[in-house]
């Protein structure tokens, strides 16, 4: 009994979470910006990281996969792959570019608006929403993280509310 109190009281654990099971917050935006939805994972946060997790990835991979991984071409798409980064892992798979196989291949057939994927634009633009959404995520990551009052008082005014 007293080892628990001392272990709940004690500089290394906070809110009864284990020292090794707390995360930095650089730790925490560097996961959430690599795969969305770890970050308020590992902040504890599991019911909104969870559906941060399959949303944000479930347009992802359904864009890369609509597109043909073009969406994380520069060579295709020059300005707008760097919107795309919001999710880390567009900057990850550009470095592999499964598309600059076809580059030259791509490049002629653009030009000749022929056998570019029938739904490339569409695919491009959910990759382009999802790391717009994943920066959102790590902003409230980040805002959660700075100013945790702000989150309880807006939970207390909406169960007054009911």
């Amino acid at each position: 009994m007293l080892v628990d109190i001392i272990s709940a009281n004690s500089s290394r654990c906070r809110d009864g979470i284990p020292h090794l099971m707390q995360h930095s917050i650089l730790g925490q935006l560097v996961a959430a910006w690599l795969v969305p939805g770890s970050g308020h994972i590992l902040s504890g946060r599991k019911n909104t990281g969870i559906w941060l997790l399959l949303a944000i990835n479930g347009l992802w991979i359904l864009g890369m996969l609509l597109s043909n991984f073009e969406a994380s071409s520069q060579q295709f798409h020059p300005w707008l792959f760097w919107v795309g980064t919001g999710c880390g892992s567009t900057l990850v798979l550009s470095w592999f570019e499964p598309a600059s196989d076809l580059a030259l291949q791509g490049l002629a057939t653009v030009q000749k608006y022929q056998d570019v994927p029938r739904w490339n634009d569409t695919g491009a633009l959910l990759v382009y929403c999802a790391g717009l959404l994943n920066l959102l995520s790590c902003l409230d990551l980040l805002d959660a993280r700075i100013d945790p009052s702000r989150r309880e008082a807006s939970a207390a005014g909406e169960e007054n509310s009911l």
